[in-house]
């Protein structure tokens, strides 16, 4: 199982805050573990 995920976008220049980081990816990673 791999989870990649991108925070910058490097064509539109919007950059995901810290804040923001810890609280969508520790969904992500729950979300990703309970489907493992």
């Amino acid at each position: 199982l791999s989870v990649l995920t991108v925070s910058d976008s490097l064509v539109s220049s919007v950059e995901t805050t810290a804040d923001e980081r810890e609280k969508s990816f520790t969904e992500m990673m729950e979300i990703a573990l309970e489907i493992s």
